[in-house]
């Protein structure tokens, strides 16, 4: 039978130090893990803000109202990636019974191609949202802009997503 030589050995001690290392470091990771703590996540409370209410109880809904949206304004930041990185989009929409009785939006963005692009969407959008059901609406290209309204579908899904939590409106002041 052949004999290990020293460096054969020091190899194999390497190798079980590296995979004993990748273990710890696994190990680690998996109880340092969200899923296992209670690890503070923003919650969409901190991403929808509901500005203004048309309910003067500013009721809660709860997770028996489904499909139902309290009446209210919602501001909110839609995000999108452009050929020059991250977009935003600032969109303000008035819910009543589920419709958009009205919608603001506001240009976030700092290069040039994507602040014409915002103009042009901010010009050209109202007549495809209002009167729209929020839960109906997704838009495509909007006069040429094609990436802005991923911001605003964005800001929509946000919205969407709070209704379906229940625990991000918070009552009017």
């Amino acid at each position: 039978m052949e004999e290990s030589s020293p460096s054969t050995n020091n190899s194999k001690k390497y190798a079980i130090l590296v995979v004993g290392f990748i273990a710890v470091i696994l190990v680690v990771a998996r109880q340092l893990s969200p899923q296992d703590k209670d690890v503070q996540v923003p919650t969409e409370q901190s991403v929808v803000k509901q500005i203004e209410s048309a309910d003067p109880a500013g009721t809660v809904l709860t997770g028996s109202e489904s499909g139902i949206y309290q009446n209210g304004t919602y501001e909110v930041a839609g995000e999108y990636i452009s050929p020059g990185g991250p977009e935003q989009i600032t969109v303000k929409l008035t819910l009543q019974e589920g419709l958009i009785t009205a919608a603001e939006v506001e240009p976030q963005a700092k290069r040039p191609n994507s602040v014409k692009f915002q103009g042009i969407f901010a010009d050209n959008y109202q007549e495809l949202v209002i009167g729209k059901n929020i839960d109906e609406l997704k838009l495509d290209k909007v006069a040429g802009s094609s990436l802005t309204p991923k911001g605003f579908n964005d800001a929509l899904e946000k919205i969407k997503a709070a209704r379906a939590k229940r625990n991000l409106i918070s009552k009017p002041a």
